[in-house]
């Protein structure tokens, strides 16, 4: 009779282990513990205790695919990332024959490569267990254990960072298989990440879908799909309906006392962002045509919504993490920067005379170049966060381009006063008569 190959023996090995995990007895699993950790201390194969952990977070699964099955509810459709997300290993060869996955190394059962995949994760191997889980996905697309695999494949990207990936294969895992027990908890980790990425459609398209569905979520998942609808709905210019879902994301958060924390939650900072982002385009409606008896009253409506913006940003902050911090803080800037540009498009008619218009030109650069130095000194203090936080980021990247034109900006604007024809003192004095008079 030939010898049984290795393969063979521990395939055969791995399924009795199976079936002790799923249907033995409470003596023979803990024989089983203590057989599997004494063998531990000898070999540095995957085995041992790690892979009894492993086995037994596969045995968790399949009691949750028998029992756990609700409702179907309607999908969000993809595009894009995660569509390519079910496709970009297809060209490995993998042949599923009955219930083993087979390859050009090894003949396994699923639960057998999610175990491996389990080990390799557990022993810092992230780069195995991401090809484990994407396997036993790519063997058996239709099956329910695809949709475990999937979503420890999307975990395991967004342990190594690559959100991206991340984000798309847990969208993935909520419109391929919508009445999996983990459906909904997928979906709304992509609607994090996304947002984490910036783009608010898809996080926004995704959250729209989860917040008809019946089930109960938490205060602070809600908040999370609340503020993703309201930043997608006014990166669409929908200001009215963004206020809306701010105005329930906030009602969620006084409700649960969320704002009370000494420390936010993640998700509320994306709230208070979203609170931010509104006032700001708000503010940017209201422009500046002349210098007649509406520009004071325009100037400090304006200025009152760039404060309430302000304590939005920094509202945001207090979740203590890098990146909201950044781009609150990027944005902040841009707030003083926008401010000042549009401050100093303003000009007098043109029947005013040529010495007049100059002189009023000097005044304003004199009186709002507080702007421009208070957006340069909130970008610096930006970038000196990310850097000592090791951030990196687009919106890091954004920071460090802006300050290099605000640096410009700044030269300009101080050239422009010390080399023109009027004193500070003469223009201090012009800026005090007017503000007598008013």
């Amino acid at each position: 009779m030939p010898k049984p190959s290795r393969f063979t023996l521990t395939a055969t090995l791995f399924r009795r282990r199976n079936a002790l995990w799923l249907h033995g007895s409470a003596e023979e699993v803990k024989t089983l513990r203590t057989r599997e950790c004494n063998r531990s201390t000898n070999s540095s194969k995957p085995r041992g205790f790690g892979r009894c952990v492993a086995i037994f977070c596969a045995a968790c699964w399949l009691v949750a695919c028998v029992g756990g099955r609700g409702p179907t509810p309607a999908p969000y459709v993809p595009d894009g990332d995660s569509e390519r997300a079910a496709t970009r290993f297809a060209d490995e060869p993998s042949v599923r024959v009955d219930d083993f996955v087979v390859t050009g190394e090894e003949t396994a059962t699923a639960s057998e490569l999610i175990a491996n995949a389990h080990w390799w994760w557990m022993n810092g191997n992230l780069q195995r267990a991401l090809q484990g889980f994407e396997l036993v996905f790519r063997a058996l697309p239709e099956q329910p254990v695809s949709a475990y695999a999937l979503y420890w494949a999307a975990l395991v990207e967004e342990q190594a960072g690559d959100h991206r990936a991340a984000a798309g294969d847990f969208e993935l895992v909520g419109a391929r298989f919508p009445a999996h027990p983990w459906a909904a908890d997928a979906s709304l980790r992509a609607v994090r990440l996304w947002g984490f990425l910036g783009d608010w459609g898809r996080a926004g398209g995704i959250a729209r879908d989860l917040l008809v569905r019946s089930r109960p979520w938490l205060p602070v998942e809600r908040v999370a799909l609340r503020s993703a609808r309201a930043l997608d709905l006014l990166e669409r210019g929908a200001f009215d309906a963004a206020e809306r879902e701010v105005a329930r994301g906030r009602r969620v958060v006084d409700l649960a006392g969320l704002d009370r924390l000494p420390v936010l939650p993640r998700d509320l900072a994306q709230l208070f962002y979203a609170q931010a982002e509104l006032d700001r385009l708000h503010a940017r409606q209201l422009g500046f045509e002349g210098v007649d008896g509406d520009f004071a009253r325009r100037f400090e409506q304006r200025a009152q919504l760039l404060l309430d913006a302000q304590a939005g940003y920094l509202e945001a902050m207090r979740a203590h993490d890098a990146h909201w911090t950044t781009m609150a803080g990027y944005r902040l800037s841009t707030m003083y920067r926008d401010l000042h540009a549009d401050v100093m498009a303003v000009d007098l008619p043109s029947a005013v005379p040529a010495h007049r218009r100059e002189l009023f030109r000097a005044a304003m650069r004199l009186r709002y170049l507080v702007l421009l130095e208070k957006a340069a000194s909130l970008n610096a203090r930006t970038i000196s966060v990310a850097e000592r936080t090791s951030t990196d980021s687009a919106w890091v990247e954004r920071a460090r381009v802006q300050a290099r034109e605000l640096q410009t900006t700044l030269d300009a604007e101080r050239a422009a006063l010390d080399n023109g024809p009027f004193t500070r003192v003469d223009l201090q004095r012009v800026l005090d008569e007017v503000q007598a008079r008013q």
